[in-house]
């Protein structure tokens, strides 16, 4: 409820009254279009979705379409706020995601990079976000056969989670299973095992809601490490344990269902 007009709060002049009528409706439009940027960003991130899954069974042109989106709403949101607030960050990643599902890796390299520098900038080297950027873009150096630059990215992501958020932080256990990974990947078997079973002993000690999907690449990762060593035995356990946990998951997770195309 406005105040009373008075000495000291005068009656606007016709002009002050229209100047803020303008800046109302200034304001009413700025965030009507970021709604709509919002839901450009939002319907990008559907059609990539799809796109993945129908991947395997059409072609790539949802995820072109998604790319188309998440590209006009970035360009939305660079020309109506800072590059690296939280949505602009959020729909660069987006993009470069979509660019590595296309096997884009050179275009998706520059944007992760921008995402991490940003993400670190507003939230802090610290903070969950910044640390999963560093994880996204060591991933996509795996991809690329770049193995030496992804683990050491992993090692420098893992220590920030550990001072960060512990060492039984969800975020934490995966970037372990990610260097066991790289280990393994690099014929580092000893450093590989170390890492996985770091991970393993994690999630197995988790509090609830427990990651059993997490669990069970775990699992299979060391029993195709022990089977690649010849250790039949150890092997067996592993591959036993990872298909009870395979039971677990089916049992337990919804119906699946395929993911509807959008309309155009």
């Amino acid at each position: 409820m406005s105040k009373p007009y008075s000495v000291k709060n005068p009656i606007p002049t016709i002009r002050q009254f229209v100047e803020a009528l303008d800046k109302d409706k200034a304001e009413r439009d700025r965030r009507i279009n970021e709604e709509a940027l919002r839901s450009s960003l939002r319907r990008g991130v559907v059609l990539s979705t799809n796109g993945r899954y129908f991947d395997s069974i059409n072609d790539n042109a949802m995820l072109e379409k998604a790319m188309i989106t998440c590209k006009s709403a970035l360009e939305g949101f660079a020309r109506q706020i800072k590059w690296d607030s939280e949505l602009c960050l959020k729909a660069t990643n987006n993009l470069a995601i979509i660019h590595c599902e296309l096997g884009r890796t050179d275009k998706a390299e520059p944007l992760f990079l921008k995402v991490r520098a940003g993400k670190e900038k507003i939230l802090g080297c610290t903070s969950i976000s910044a640390l999963t950027a560093t994880n996204n873009l060591a991933i996509l150096y795996i991809r690329t056969g770049q193995l030496d630059e992804a683990r050491k990215l992993f090692r420098r992501s893992l220590a920030g989670f550990e001072a960060a958020h512990g060492s039984s932080a969800p975020q934490t256990l995966k970037t372990e299973l990610y260097l066991g990974h790289v280990f393994k990947d690099l014929g580092n078997l000893e450093q590989a095992e170390i890492f996985y079973q770091r991970a393993k002993k994690g999630l197995e000690s988790a509090s609830d809601p427990k990651d059993t999907a997490a669990h069970r690449t775990v699992c299979f990762s060391l029993a195709d490490l022990y089977d690649d060593q010849n250790q039949h035995d150890q092997a067996d356990r592993m591959y036993r344990e990872a298909c009870s946990l395979e039971e677990l998951i089916v049992a337990t997770e919804p119906p699946s269902r395929a993911p509807v195309p959008p309309r155009n």
